[in-house]
């Protein structure tokens, strides 16, 4: 347990510079993931183009459940995982910092995807 017990030299530069690749880690998770769906529905609608509601609609609902609770496990390692290491080893202050500095980063993401979507959305 000596892993809990030893408090690194966190300065501030050292917590964005990780809040970030924390967050820079989630956003590529998250383009990684929304890929695989862009890629695996289609493939799967036309394998199964049946109108009614079946056992594989059911799989496939089921599945996508399961990669939903997934990807939300992934997620939430990669941004709580480390401060939660930290507030064990009673750096609370830190671990608050960089919670806050990487989801500000993942704000800041999303608000750059949705830029980029309006200007998507312009030129179509």
């Amino acid at each position: 347990m000596d892993f809990f017990n030893k408090k690194p030299n966190l300065t501030h530069r050292k917590i964005i510079l990780l809040g970030s690749a924390q967050a820079t880690g989630t956003l590529l998770y998250v383009l990684f993931a929304a890929a695989v769906l862009i890629f695996l529905i289609p493939a799967v609608g036309e394998l199964f183009p049946e109108k009614e509601i079946s056992l594989v609609d059911f799989v496939l609902v089921s599945g996508f459940i399961m990669f939903f609770i997934t990807s939300a496990s992934i997620t939430g390692i990669l941004v709580f995982g480390y401060p939660a290491i930290l507030a064990l080893r009673q750096q609370l202050k830190e671990a608050i910092l960089l919670i806050t500095i990487t989801i500000s980063i993942v704000i800041l993401f999303i608000l750059i995807l949705a830029i980029i979507l309006g200007v998507l959305a312009i030129t179509i």
